[in-house]
């Protein structure tokens, strides 16, 4: 039977090697190891010492006070033959708040925000494509994508809802509508081979920060809203001619430090109108 030594009834002896680090979004975090015997890592108190939570401060004193911001976050209790407890406890947590104060829309002073920024081809419909979307023949092409009308020759047929005949879709003056334009005509090449979707890049920003606060409610509210302003740490030249789109915001809570993130996406609605390429 294993002996034991200089450890008595009611003993929290904190090992050594306390190191809190700060990541690059601002968050912090530790571990800390504690050695005591069995009885007292069983007794009520001890257990509400180390709840989830708890400041490290109440769950280890000797711990100085400029990290009492630091919150149990998640422990382990190992029990060894001798009757003792090795317990490792993961402390979390930041002393500031990511965003201002009253509701202010942006970060605080003392948050430390990092940034992403990710260029990427994404499929948009050709209808998207200018200048499709002003060309006379635009309706009757639509259709075409859509699965509902054909092309023949340098007209667009459609099937008649009631009588089920293919009838040539008519314009303004009911009259056949041609496809004559030289934008129609190549849309309708494009369309005869199968082409519906077009790749133009789509770019989108991140901005991810951690600290003590919840994410509030202004962040979400901004989903779907526009900006031309730079939404963050992003060349200038990105920026230049475009919309962004708040486009989403989440959060991720770990113990008492909440790690936040707002997305904005660029609208290339206008880029796509000058991107025609008469192929």
């Amino acid at each position: 039977m294993a002996e034991l030594y200089n450890i008595s009834a009611g003993d929290i002896i904190p090992q050594m090697g306390f190191a809190p680090s700060q990541n690059q979004n601002g968050g912090w975090s530790a571990t800390r190891s504690y050695y005591m015997l069995a009885s007292t890592w069983e007794s009520a108190n001890t257990q509400r010492r180390f709840d989830i939570g708890q400041p490290i401060t109440t769950a280890d004193p000797s711990v100085s006070s400029d990290y009492s911001f630091l919150k149990v976050e998640s422990k382990q209790a190992v029990y060894q033959d001798s009757g003792t407890v090795l317990l490792s406890v993961n402390y979390t947590g930041a002393g500031f708040g990511q965003y201002g104060g009253d509701g202010s829309p942006g970060l605080s002073l003392d948050a430390l925000p990092v940034g992403r920024f990710e260029a990427r081809l994404k499929e948009y419909p050709l209808s998207l494509r200018d200048p499709f979307p002003y060309i006379p023949e635009s309706d009757a092409l639509k259709k075409v994508l859509a699965g509902e009308a054909v092309i023949v020759g340098n007209v667009v047929r459609e099937q008649h809802g009631i009588t089920g005949e293919w009838e040539t879709i008519k314009n303004f003056y009911g009259e056949d509508l041609l496809i004559e334009t030289e934008a129609g005509i190549a849309f309708a090449n494009l369309i005869k081979k199968g082409v519906t979707t077009f790749l133009y890049p789509e770019m989108v920003f991140t901005e991810t920060v951690e600290g003590n606060a919840e994410l509030p409610s202004h962040k979400i509210n901004d989903i779907g809203t526009i900006t031309t302003d730079n939404p963050g740490y992003i060349p200038g030249w990105v920026n230049n001619g475009w919309q962004w789109i708040v486009t989403g915001a989440s959060q991720e809570q770990k113990g008492t430090l909440y790690k936040t993130t707002k997305e904005w996406t660029a609208d290339a609605g206008e880029r796509i109108k000058q991107s025609f390429l008469y192929d």
